[in-house]
């Protein structure tokens, strides 16, 4: 495995200090009544020694909640991530597969603190071939 791209990067001279990764996100927040919409951006890129024009990925989600009752919340959620295209001996194809999520749920406030919640996510990803991942959950959240 010392061959070809397998090849120990540190019998390169490479160090992990030579290779950066920079990161920009921001996120909203806006309320007015019983109803709030949250998201958030996330730009990442990373310089390798194996990709030349370096890696990339772009995500973000955006979150509406509408309280229905004292306690009740009705939430969903869209979430995305993107990954840039690379050169490879095939062509240009993405170093990842991107990715997408949606989520839909209730939310029961127990106390201030402790969150019941029950919601199902619909997961979809760039791979020809996409994975049956769909998922039903039902959480208890803590938080402190």
């Amino acid at each position: 495995l010392d061959q070809g791209i397998f090849r120990n990067p540190a019998a390169l001279g490479l160090k992990t200090g030579d290779y950066r990764q920079r990161t920009f996100g921001m996120d909203m927040e806006y309320s007015r009544g019983h109803f709030g919409i949250f998201g958030e951006y996330v730009h990442n890129s990373w310089d390798t020694p194996r990709v030349v024009e370096g890696l990339d990925s772009n995500g973000f989600f955006i979150e509406p909640r509408y309280r229905i009752a004292p306690g009740i919340t009705l939430a969903a959620r869209w979430d995305q991530v993107h990954f840039n295209d690379i050169a490879s001996p095939l062509g240009s194809t993405p170093w990842e597969f991107d990715g997408s999520r949606v989520e839909a749920g209730l939310i029961y406030t127990v106390e201030r603190d402790l969150l019941l919640k029950a919601t199902h996510q619909w997961n979809r990803s760039g791979s020809a071939v996409d994975p049956v991942d769909d998922v039903t959950l039902v959480q208890l959240a803590l938080s402190f």
